[in-house]
């Protein structure tokens, strides 16, 4: 699983909407397109696919030993179902920094971009 993790001890990231606006602005469907190849899944949980994993609302067992943190906990964890999905994005022209090759020809005058992709991957 790859993810961003915040800083929340950083004043940017300590506000919650901060983390989950950050989070809607990434569009996962486009990136794993367009730059993974469609390489992953979206997970819905942090332990997606493990008896762990988050799913629907918590059962009367989970509420139980969820209650002594009411007020502490979002009350989202109490009334909603785990849910990822964000808004669907407008369309997009496919292409990275305003140009199809902006980013490419950036790098192509860069002798250390240059030299990196000699390098096995792990070497500094």
């Amino acid at each position: 699983m790859q993810g961003f993790v915040y800083n929340t001890r950083r004043p940017v990231f300590a506000d919650r909407r901060v983390r989950e606006a950050l989070g809607y602005a990434f569009d996962f469907e486009w990136t794993n397109k367009n730059l993974f190849y469609g390489a992953y899944t979206r997970t819905k949980s942090y332990f997606s696919n493990s008896d762990l994993a988050s799913r629907d609302l918590p059962s009367r067992e989970e509420l139980r030993i969820l209650e002594p943190f009411r007020g502490k906990v979002p009350d989202e964890v109490f009334t909603k179902a785990t849910s990822r999905r964000r808004p669907t994005a407008p369309a997009r022209s496919g292409r990275i920094c305003g140009s199809p090759s902006a980013f490419s020809s950036r790098r192509a005058g860069s002798s250390a971009a240059a030299s990196s992709s000699t390098r096995a991957p792990g070497s500094r």
